[in-house]
């Protein structure tokens, strides 16, 4: 499997704003990162005070991709770590946005360093299920835990490939065991390729 990124950002709801990173047209994904602070209007004494932000934070994900592409020279930022709750929506966007990076190939170190703070995000999550899966398969598991972690699983396929595509086969080794570890509805086992032998 590689990377197709036009497939992987299928169904985002900013498609565009992720293609345009994974493109390199920073100046557009710039403007089109959603929920950028807008800044106060003042009087001409205002102008040497620093503007306040005003409007809507930045979601997490978006804030690091703002840091990252404004080539700010502060620190990366940290994967957004919600709940599992979350998760099914904030961990498939966040995939795409290191996709589009990897694509990219202009920010690989910060790609690096967001792919550890995602495989701890990751590892938090499996300990999440792991309590909240009531002793699965012994037990019945609730089905937003069940759900949202065959949503996880499948996007530990593209995290996977881009280790691969990196060449650091230990953290695909504990992506893809990660990805085992997660338990999936059978509908989930079922539609995954099977190796050849």
């Amino acid at each position: 499997m590689s990377l197709n990124l036009e497939t992987l950002l299928q169904g985002s709801k900013q498609y565009e704003t992720l293609l345009a990173i994974g493109q390199n047209r920073i100046a557009d994904a710039l403007k089109m990162i959603p929920g950028k602070p807008a800044r106060k209007k003042g009087n001409f004494f205002v102008l040497w005070k620093k503007k306040a932000a005003t409007g809507p934070a930045l979601d997490p994900a978006w804030q690091v991709a703002w840091e990252i592409l404004s080539d700010k020279p502060a620190p990366v930022g940290v994967a957004p770590c919600s709940s599992l709750k979350e998760a099914s929506e904030d961990f498939p966007e966040w995939i795409r946005l290191l996709c589009a990076l990897q694509h990219n190939g202009r920010y690989l170190h910060q790609t690096e360093v967001l792919l550890q703070e995602t495989l701890h995000w990751l590892q938090a999550l499996i300990v999440e299920i792991k309590d909240k899966s009531n002793g699965y398969p012994r037990n019945p598991i609730a089905g937003y835990v069940w759900m949202n972690s065959a949503t996880i699983r499948t996007w530990c396929d593209p995290l996977v490939e881009i280790f691969t595509l990196q060449e650091n086969l230990l953290d695909r080794a504990n992506a893809f065991n990660s990805n085992a570890r997660l338990p999936a509805p059978s509908w989930a086992i079922i539609r995954r390729p099977c190796a050849r032998i």
